[in-house]
């Protein structure tokens, strides 16, 4: 009986074996099965997925082009540089937070640092608690990085939308929110979560592009370099990327001219995608040259890119390069600047700008930044510009290597007062009377005019001075064109003024470019503009409601101040002032349908009915407060009235008389060329306009000028011993509302006299008198004919060619 029990057992567990061995066998006929299914059905789609995680394609931009002075002086090029980015792919989803923020304390040990456009601050605030202790707590706000409510409102809008954050709530809850939906630990402080965050919304809004890196920092140093290798395996998704950083070698010299790089803007982007550019990560032109001629510059356009496709580790490391398509270089760009005599400009500006505020010529002017000042040089024979100095001015690698605030950045000085600032010219506008006055029979060069001291043909009561009257209660006597520029007799120019009248002044001024730009290739150049209406509160008035309709072709401009000049046309009269009247009421309906027409049609403003009549309203006010009579008429014939030209426009107009009556446009490109050398644009003087003068008339008024800078003359002071001769012009012009200390100071000139090679024209806001201007034209001739020993010594010394 135990016998069979034993048996029975004995059965019974052979047959488990059996079931035992059984299934074993069966999961290796299922293993082997799946094995030969992956290897031999499926073997070639998962080599092409192994292949695909191990390789990674990259874009390789081209190096942009350098820029040059007309000697080959660098004023900008690119430099290696090392940046940080994530592959949002390989990140770990637990580990992410932990990877941004080693990373970031890595950058701040070495005084990197990253990309932070997160709008929520932490302000720590002082609280007191009811045992008299002092704490500080953290105050969450938004900064928009603008002042203007409305914008502020909107950015706050979108950007809540974009990161789904309820509209009503404030910095703080948003904060709180942010950090729960990226799952910051609790013992991470606020301002640590607060970096963690800033990197998050970077790799947020890289959207779905799972394999194109996030840049989050640029231009770091080699400690952070090394250290960020060092720490490769601790840092899953994190690379260093060589790259290039623009640079502007001679810092501030010709920053407004030369430009600066920036990312693309959101109203650029679509432009941008079509030429094949990285929206994310590419740079271009924000102005100056690098904006102007992008298209050249760039290597960063679809046609320039090159790529390589690089095998990595598991961790995203690259190990070594598989194949590589070289970009393409961009063009080069060879300025007419000489960046010596730029930099003598510049300097001499600043100088002088301190001397005015110090009273060191004499009576002080405020020469205030905002009222800025401004050198232009120019090739009397050819229109070239070989300097452009606008004060106050700033360093463009302080944009590009992102040293600045959002505040510095939007108070940075970018205007271009060279180009964009316009003045009343004053007394520098007096060539153009005394060409217009010969050239239309209205005086010769040997007439003279008995001067007065006071002219008082249109208003007795209210006449305009002469400065020796003014000042020394005399008259210059009976004079001719070329003494009356030595002594900028307002009386003489008056007279002439009269006798010329505003439309065959208007037309000289046209002839010699005076009322269009000058035509250089910087972007947001004004033009000049030669009228003696009441333009100014006109051009005011509309402005605001014009910007939209500012053309790309640049003619927006020319438009509006034809505009203008025609509505302020509508209601004048030229007769004595006290018996003056107008038909104001009369022809109101018919002034109110002009204006109507002038900015439904030409200007195409749109408003609301509301506004637009208002508007309307407005301008009918203005020109029936300011009809134009005799006074206003003869002013004009002196720089002053409403006339306003840029400082380059009037080194523009008195090349055009010294050098016989040539007009060119003005350029500041010598030629482009390429990365192998060829020429790819070569620029040509462009002739606008051959005015065909009397010799004598020119001659006279070039005599007029040689004076200016010759015993008696307004400027001999400043170029006594000068061993060449040099002719120019000093001119003052009034601010409406300010004192002598606010008057603008020009001061206009041209050398060597017999045969004009440079024009220089200086503006100085707020300069009080023109003449404070001639030393920097003086040091600019002295450097320009090596005149100067010592000084140009001190030049070289300054080790401007790198």
């Amino acid at each position: 009986m135990r016998k069979n029990k034993k048996k029975k057992k004995i059965n019974i567990r052979s047959v488990r074996h059996v079931i035992f061995i059984f299934i074993i066998v069966i999961c290796f006929i299922v293993l082997a099965f799946r094995l030969m299914e992956l290897q031999i059905n499926m073997g070639d789609y998962y080599l092409k997925e192994s292949s695909v995680r191990k390789t990674r394609s990259l874009t390789v931009n081209g190096t942009r082009g350098k820029i040059y002075d007309r000697f080959g002086v660098e004023l900008a090029r690119d430099e290696v540089s090392f940046s940080v980015e994530i592959f949002k792919n390989e990140l770990i989803d637990q580990r992410t937070n932990d990877v941004i923020l080693k990373t970031i304390k890595i950058l701040e040990q070495n005084q990197d640092t990253y990309i932070d456009n997160f709008p929520i601050k932490i302000v720590p605030v002082q609280t007191g608690g009811s045992n008299g202790l002092v704490s500080l707590e953290n105050k969450f706000v938004f900064d928009w990085g603008t002042e203007d409510k409305k914008i502020a409102q909107n950015k706050e809008k979108s950007w809540k939308e974009t990161f789904k954050i309820p509209q009503d709530e404030d910095a703080e809850q948003a904060f709180d929110r942010l950090r729960q939906r990226y799952d910051i630990d609790d013992d991470i402080s606020d301002i640590d979560a607060r970096k963690i965050m800033a990197i998050r919304q970077e790799i947020d809004q890289s959207g779905y592009r799972a394999y194109i890196p996030i840049k989050i920092a640029t231009n770091i140093s080699e400690n952070s370099v090394a250290q960020l290798e060092e720490r490769r395996v601790e840092l899953p998704g994190v690379n260093i990327k060589e790259e290039s950083t623009r640079v502007y070698p001679l810092g501030s010299l010709a920053a407004h001219t030369i430009g600066y790089l920036g990312k693309i803007s959101d109203s650029e982007k679509e432009y941008y995608t079509q030429l094949g550019y990285d929206i994310a990560e590419d740079l271009v032109g924000k102005a100056g040259i690098e904006k102007e001629f992008e298209e050249y510059l760039t290597g960063s356009s679809g046609d320039r890119k090159g790529s390589k496709r690089v095998e990595v580790d598991v961790y995203g490391k690259i190990n070594r390069e598989l194949e590589y398509i070289e970009p393409i270089p961009g063009n080069n760009i060879v300025l007419t600047l000489d960046a010596r005599l730029q930099k003598v400009a510049e300097e001499k500006l600043i100088e002088t700008i301190q001397d005015i505020r110090a009273g060191k010529f004499g009576k002080p002017g405020l020469a205030r930044e905002s009222a800025g000042a401004a050198v232009a040089v120019l090739d009397a024979k050819t229109g070239e510009v070989l300097a452009l100095a606008s004060y106050p001015t700033y360093d463009p690698n302080d944009i590009v290597q992102g040293r600045l605030t959002p505040e510095e950045l939007a108070n940075l000085p970018q205007y271009h007062y060279a180009i964009q600032g316009t003045y009343a010219p004053g007394s520098v506008f007096k060539m153009l009377t005394g060409i217009a006055g010969l050239e239309e029979g209205k005086l010769s060069p040997n007439i003279k005019i008995t001067t007065k001291g006071v002219y008082k043909k249109y208003d007795s009561r209210r006449g305009i001075s002469c400065l020796a009257w003014s000042n020394y209660r005399t008259t210059h006597g009976s004079i001719n064109v070329a003494d009356a520029l030595r002594v900028s007799c307002n009386y003489f120019f008056l007279e002439v003024m009269d006798r010329l009248g505003l439309d065959k002044l208007t037309r000289w001024a046209d002839l010699l470019g005076l009322n269009s730009k000058t035509g250089i290739e910087i972007p947001g150049e004004r033009a000049g503009h030669v009228h003696g209406e009441h333009t100014n509160e006109i051009r005011e008035k509309i402005l605001p409601h014009y910007h939209a309709v500012n053309d790309q072709e640049g003619q927006g401009e020319e438009t509006l101040s034809r505009v203008v000049e025609a509505i302020a046309r509508l209601n004048i009269y030229d007769t004595r002032y006290e018996l003056g009247q107008t038909l104001f009421e009369s022809q109101r309906e018919n002034y109110k349908d002009k204006i109507t027409d002038y900015l439904t049609n030409d200007l195409n403003i749109k408003l609301d009915e509301l506004q637009f009549n208002k508007l309307v309203e407005d301008l009918l006010e203005i020109i029936e407060k300011n009809p134009w009579n005799g006074n206003d008429m003869v002013s004009a014939g002196i720089g002053q009235a409403t006339t306003n030209l840029t400082p380059l426009g009037i080194a523009r107009y008195v090349a055009a008389i010294v050098n016989g009556g040539y007009v060119y446009d003005t350029t500041i490109i010598k030629e482009v060329i390429d990365y192998k050398g060829a020429v790819v644009k070569e620029q040509q003087p462009k002739l606008v306009n051959k005015v065909n003068f009397d010799a004598a008339n020119i001659a006279a008024i070039k005599e007029g000028m040689g004076r200016v800078t010759e015993e008696g003359g307004t400027a001999a002071v400043y170029f006594r011993d000068f061993p060449i001769r040099v002719g120019g012009k000093t001119g003052t012009s009034q601010k409406s509302g300010g004192g002598p200390e606010t008057n603008n100071g020009i001061f206009v000139a041209f050398a060597p006299y017999d045969d004009p090679e440079l024009v220089v024209s200086v503006v100085i806001g707020e300069g009080r008198i023109g003449g404070y201007g001639a030393p920097i034209a003086r040091a600019i001739f002295e450097e320009y004919f090596q005149l100067n020993k010592g000084y140009q010594q001190e030049i070289q010394q300054d080790a401007l060619v790198p």
